[in-house]
């Protein structure tokens, strides 16, 4: 685990590799809240599965494409990193009404639309913006190219 040194920058005790650094301003409350993704890492060996919010996916399917299902269920600030290792790819779907953004393109609305890789290395990281809903690429895809559809 991260040490997290409290600091009025610039004074403060020695920085560390893995520190995490708040800097604090007079009148100004802070709220650290932790994990940034919460304990799930899961490596997809399967074609199908359904992806839990704040959840690291590795795709490592060698025979055919991974479809991953977004969440019913997110909250706003939920995150989905995706990291592709097949050569296959993988597919994000959306049930009805959900939408996944990655600027300046989304994918259709709803069942209908889908982001999928191109490359065999390809990533993305996901927050939910509106809940259940709507999805957006955060800290830029890993890649030279998605199929939004």
């Amino acid at each position: 685990m991260a040490n997290i040194k409290w600091s009025a920058f610039p004074s403060g005790g020695a920085i560390e590799a893995g520190d995490i650094l708040v800097g604090l301003r007079a009148g100004v409350n802070y709220q650290l809240n932790a994990p940034i993704f919460g304990s799930q890492n899961v490596v997809v060996s399967t074609a199908t599965q359904t992806m839990a919010p704040n959840t690291i996916y590795i795709i490592d399917d060698a025979s055919s494409l991974v479809t991953l299902a977004l969440p019913a269920t997110s909250a706003v600030f939920d995150r989905i990193s995706i990291v592709g290792q097949s050569a296959d790819g993988w597919l994000v779907s959306q049930a009805a009404g959900q939408q996944i953004q990655v600027s300046p393109l989304q994918t259709t609305l709803g069942v209908s639309g889908s982001l999928a890789s191109t490359n065999q290395y390809d990533s993305i990281s996901l927050i939910c913006i509106v809940a259940n809903t709507i999805w957006t690429s955060f800290g830029g895809g890993q890649t030279q190219g998605f199929t939004i559809v």
